[in-house]
């Protein structure tokens, strides 16, 4: 007889568990992407990664309080909000920052040069 699944989504939570460790990973050799941005992807891959362990853990020894999938769900709205947060960021403030430092490069070019003593 095999033991009864911990919960009917187990391998799906793995699954996500996964995807976050080879997105925190890569994102600690990619130099692409804008720092701020990297940064805030990074902390959220670990960050999430760390929770979803500690929860799965206690969801498998079949804590009571802690393996709760109330814990669960506030990890899920938690990573929701947070990807909110990072998709403003990339869609509205990253677009103004360019544009003020085009802006800046633009009319320093006909800014007298400050005197060098």
């Amino acid at each position: 007889m095999t033991p009864a699944p911990i919960w009917k989504y187990q391998w799906e939570y793995v699954g996500v568990l996964g995807i976050l460790l080879v997105l925190g990973i890569t994102l600690l050799f990619l130099k692409k992407i804008r720092p701020a941005l990297r940064e805030s992807l990074s902390n959220f891959a670990w960050t999430n990664l760390v929770l979803g362990v500690i929860i799965f853990f206690f969801r498998y020894q079949q804590i009571p309080l802690l393996g709760m999938d109330l814990w669960r769900f506030l990890q899920e709205v938690e990573m929701v909000i947070w990807l909110i947060v990072i998709l403003r960021y990339r869609v509205v403030v990253y677009p103004q920052e360019k544009l003020e430092e085009k802006v800046i490069s633009y009319k320093s070019r006909f800014l007298p040069k400050p005197k060098r003593e």
